[in-house]
């Protein structure tokens, strides 16, 4: 590679030079935010909503006091993500288009982040590729159209890796100017671990970085101020969120569907974590992610440091690599998870460490920055994208979560509803759900409570509002059934397993009601009883 790649430097700021550099960042970061908004997005919509986010919705659309009733009890790990979506339900309505719209908007921010801190810590060549990279990794896109966490959690991450660099960076500034950054990241992150616990890992991996670069200049002051910052700025972030990791621990149970550490565990790494289970994608964008190592530490592309919101290096203090930066990032916290697993209960999901994402796409960007000439770089990217299509237009079909076809079911109901005479007297029964023992059938109507409008759900026991748990309780069908004598026609929702129907007709047929017909969905059936 060419000398001007490793040791060019951009003019400083405070000069027209310096000014054209930050308007170039700023769009770089604008311009990589809108396209990853745009593959998250787009078709967001068609995926029927699925048991994780209809959970999103039981929760976020309850009450404050059912809220509240609910996290003191369970899902206390969640209690900020529903918080901030119960905010957002009031702003602009529940669909399932506004669902997962705040998750798109948390991947273009973690993109246009990603872009503005690589333009610091490395070049901008190895940004725009990484911030293109980051946007069309299935597991990224994914996170982008589901009305969970994830997304959010990534934007989080990147952004605790700015402050850290920026923190870090002070090294030789004022102690007033250091305390005042560090106290800022340690309030950031503890914000980030509260809306999701998990993230006490990127503040973890942040103390690997720290410390590598205290061994590589340990006889700098810089380097040991900046680990001390770190230091006391991490105590700091978990004291503040001590009460809130001590009562999730005690709700662990919720995790309870994770499967233990076995022979699996390393396919989950490989090709659950990024890529869904397509390993043959997998494979390639891994061995393109360890070139990316190789050529960083060969010094292949320039790794230079520089200081968040500019792009040259400071006068003082130190910068973290890239390798410095993303490689603890992408190790540690999956290796945490799967050494706790060992010791105690199961905790790694590849889907819990969706946070790591932005590290792994630096590394692919690594190696394809070292491409010559320009034209194959865009060629590589572009023949990445091309291949990312397969799975991240899987996930924008209508069943592509959990196989769910509720959206299909209400939209059919509606329409069946619709065809029958006016003021007919309709009530509704909801069986169990496929996969999901906890819930029940009623959890289609929280998706889509247009479709269930004026239907009697005459075996409600306790609202969400009233149940103080993540789902309703319910009556036996058999101590509630006399109600029924005054309706025309009952619907049976409920899943193909578990197989409700025999005792539900027997049950209704003792107050006048027979079987009038029946449909079968993907894991749902559908009936009608009329007398």
């Amino acid at each position: 590679m060419t000398s001007s790649l490793l040791h060019r430097r951009p003019a400083p700021i405070g000069n027209p030079a310096g000014t054209l550099q930050r308007g170039r960042v700023l769009r770089d970061a604008a311009s990589i935010g809108a396209f990853a908004f745009l593959l998250s997005v787009a078709w967001s919509w068609v995926p029927s909503v699925w048991y994780d986010e209809a959970a999103t919705v039981a929760s976020s659309t309850r009450s404050w006091a059912g809220l509240a009733a609910e996290v003191g009890s369970v899902d206390s790990v969640h209690a900020v993500f529903y918080a901030c979506m119960h905010v957002w339900f009031d702003l602009v309505g529940y669909s399932p288009f506004s669902l997962r719209l705040p998750s798109a908007i948390a991947v273009a921010v973690a993109a246009a982040g990603l872009v503005a801190l690589l333009h610091t810590v490395s070049t901008r060549r190895i940004a725009v590729i990484a911030g293109l990279v980051f946007s069309f990794l299935p597991r990224v896109v994914w996170a982008g159209g589901e009305g969970r966490s994830f997304a959010l959690s990534t934007a989080l991450t990147v952004g605790m890796l700015a402050l850290f660099v920026h923190a870090f960076q002070l090294g030789d500034a004022p102690r007033r100017t250091r305390t005042l950054w560090w106290a800022v990241y340690s309030a950031f992150a503890a914000l980030s671990v509260a809306v999701v616990l998990y993230l006490a890992l990127a503040v973890a991996a942040a103390g690997v970085t720290a410390a590598v670069i205290l061994v590589r200049h340990s006889r700098n002051t810089a380097a040991r101020r900046g680990f001390t910052g770190w230091l006391c700025a991490s105590i700091g972030a978990l004291l503040i969120t001590a009460p809130l990791t001590s009562r999730t621990i005690g709700q662990s149970g919720q995790v309870s569907w994770i499967d233990p550490v076995g022979r699996k565990t390393l396919r989950d790494v490989i090709e659950f974590q990024f890529f869904a289970g397509h390993a043959k994608l997998a494979t390639l964008f891994w061995l393109i992610a360890i070139a990316g190592v190789l050529f960083a530490v060969a010094r292949v592309v320039r790794v230079r440091p520089g200081r968040i919101g500019e792009t040259h290096a400071p006068a003082t203090g130190l910068t973290p690599s890239v390798l410095e930066l993303m490689l603890p990032l992408l190790i540690v916290p999956p290796a945490a998870l799967i050494i706790g697993s060992l010791i105690t209960s199961p905790l790694y999901s590849p889907r819990y460490a969706t946070f790591t994402a932005p590290a792994f796409a630096v590394l692919v960007a690594i190696a394809l920055a070292a491409l010559r000439p320009r034209s194959v770089r865009i060629a590589a990217v572009a023949a990445l994208f091309l291949l990312c299509l397969i799975p991240n237009l899987e996930y924008k079909q209508p069943e592509a979560k959990q196989d769910s076809s509720w959206s299909e079911v209400a939209d059919f109901l509606a329409d069946r509803r619709a065809e029958q005479a006016k003021g007919t007297s309709e009530a509704i029964v909801y069986g169990t759900l496929r996969y999901h023992p906890l819930a029940s059938a009623r959890v289609t109507a929280y998706a889509y409570p247009e479709a269930f409008e004026g239907l009697r759900d005459v075996t409600l026991a306790k609202s969400l509002d009233t149940s103080g748990k993540l789902w309703e309780t319910e009556y036996p069908l058999t101590s509630v059934v006399g109600e029924l004598r005054d309706t025309d026609v009952v619907w049976l929702l409920t899943s193909t397993s578990r197989d409700q129907r025999p005792a539900v007709t027997t049950t209704l047929g003792g107050v006048g009601f027979v079987l009038d017909d029946e449909w079968d969905f993907e894991g749902v059936r559908v009936l009608r009883y009329v007398r």
